[in-house]
């Protein structure tokens, strides 16, 4: 049975960021179209979470022109970025609780704070990243369904997998390390009720080669969904018995 969203609440709006070409820090790894191959499997299968949690309006941010044909493909209204900062040296002024924010964060947020503006905020929104493959539709309800005005899911590196900001409630975005305790001071400051869920599809992102490694040896007994399962199966090394049927 489908994770139906609250129905006290208005329909809400997901913002999903993808951005093709990236992941560098996957390295020798995966290269090339495979990196791309692997991000937008890791999108199908957030995009089926988001479903299956009854989230139908979804807007997908798009860094490149590739991330748009990944969503004209899937008939997503399209956000672009807009143009990067020029320097793109990091924000001291939102700077994150255990490092420093890179240029890639700092454009991220930037793009994230340009497309909620332009969202109706008498919806709630929920941004989550699309390189969640373990990602479930309970994840998304329980982040929907909790009654704070600003609910957070942490990656396991405590960045923000999941963003939900209830109606009425606007707030600067961070992202990078420490990113989900600074949006819960960020919403504090704001005289907001803020809540961090830890939940398992939210802590397993996908950014560096030990991340893959962990996702190809299923180390939480949590298999990705079907379609980065299937993208896996192709990999060598990959145990048949994790791929979704």
């Amino acid at each position: 049975m489908p994770h139906a969203a609250p129905s006290a609440d208005p329909a809400p709006i997901a913002l999903v960021p993808l951005r093709t070409g990236g992941k560098s820090r996957l390295g020798a790894a995966l290269v090339g179209e495979r990196r791309d191959a692997l991000t937008v499997a890791m999108l199908d299968d957030v995009l089926t979470a988001l479903r299956g949690a009854g989230v139908h309006d979804v807007r997908l941010l798009a860094g490149g022109r590739g991330a748009g044909r990944v969503a004209a493909a899937r008939g997503l209204p399209t956000i672009a970025d807009p143009p990067p900062p020029v320097g793109g040296a990091p924000d001291p002024a939102r700077p994150t609780a255990h490092g420093t924010s890179t240029g890639g964060d700092v454009r991220l947020r930037a793009a994230v704070d340009a497309a909620l503006a332009g969202l109706p905020d008498d919806r709630p929104r929920i941004v989550v990243a699309a390189d969640l493959p373990r990602l479930a539709a309970a994840d998304v309800t329980a982040v929907l369904a909790h009654p704070a005005d600003v609910a957070v899911a942490p990656t396991a590196g405590g960045g923000t997998a999941l963003l939900r900001l209830a109606a009425g409630v606007r707030l600067p975005t961070r992202y990078g390390p420490g990113s989900a305790d600074g949006h819960l001071r960020a919403g504090t400051a704001a005289g907001r009720s803020v809540a961090l869920l830890d939940l398992p599809g939210a802590r397993a992102d996908v950014d560096a080669s030990s991340d893959l490694a962990a996702l190809l040896a299923d180390v939480d007994g949590r298999g990705p969904g079907a379609a980065t399962a299937a993208f896996l199966a192709d990999l060598r090394g990959y145990p048949p018995r994790h791929v979704s049927s």
